[in-house]
């Protein structure tokens, strides 16, 4: 698995089992279906987990220990994100 670069890919596609609980529970507050996790956000210019973010001691290790397959997107030959980000940061932007 490569390491994450925060492209947003994996949870633009599909949610980790965290997400697919947020995706219900936002679903039924705001009464629509979203496109991708509740739970991604974007910071410094590149995506994070929220749930992760959120996550304190106990928790955090529990997430990060393949609950949330950080970086399973960067593996896909589907995600062109990931290559474009690489570039854009190599260019200065």
């Amino acid at each position: 698995m490569r390491k994450c670069i925060g492209c947003g890919y994996c949870c633009q596609k599909a949610a980790c089992i965290l997400g697919a609980v947020s995706f219900v529970e936002h679903a039924t507050e705001s009464g629509r279906v979203l496109s991708h996790c509740p739970g991604l956000v974007k910071l410094y210019g590149r995506y994070w987990c929220s749930l992760m973010l959120n996550a304190t001691g106990e928790e955090r290790e529990w997430v990060g220990d393949g609950v949330l397959a950080v970086g399973a997107g960067c593996c896909s030959p589907l995600n062109t994100q990931r290559s474009e980000l690489l570039a854009r940061r190599l260019e200065g932007r």
